[in-house]
């Protein structure tokens, strides 16, 4: 699970340094900003940490542990609560791609 903890030091990702889950409201908030402003806000995401067929395991590349990389641990219910909320706010929030390559 994402709690924010950054794994720049072992090649793995860098996270934003938020010591906890990232859960839907933190996503509403910049959805209501948007909103609010009548703009769409780019978020950008780590696709990868979404992984809940381990298909970045096939593509060595694509992440920071090659092929063995096992995302199992990482996905929940809050992962499809995240894009859920984003696919149904996309007006307010822009999906922004990015990822680690070893």
């Amino acid at each position: 699970m994402d709690n924010g903890s950054s794994l720049s030091i072992q090649n793995g990702p860098h996270r934003a340094g938020v010591r906890r889950t990232f859960e839907v409201f933190d996503y509403e908030a910049i959805a209501n900003i948007g909103k609010a402003l009548g703009i769409r806000i780019q978020g950008a995401f780590i696709l990868s940490e979404f992984d809940k067929e381990n298909s970045c395991a096939t593509v060595p590349s694509s992440n920071w542990m090659g092929e063995k990389w096992d995302n199992r641990k990482n996905i929940s219910n809050i992962q499809y609560d995240i894009m859920r909320f984003v696919q149904q706010n996309s007006a307010y929030i822009e999906m922004g791609m990015h990822g680690c390559w070893a």
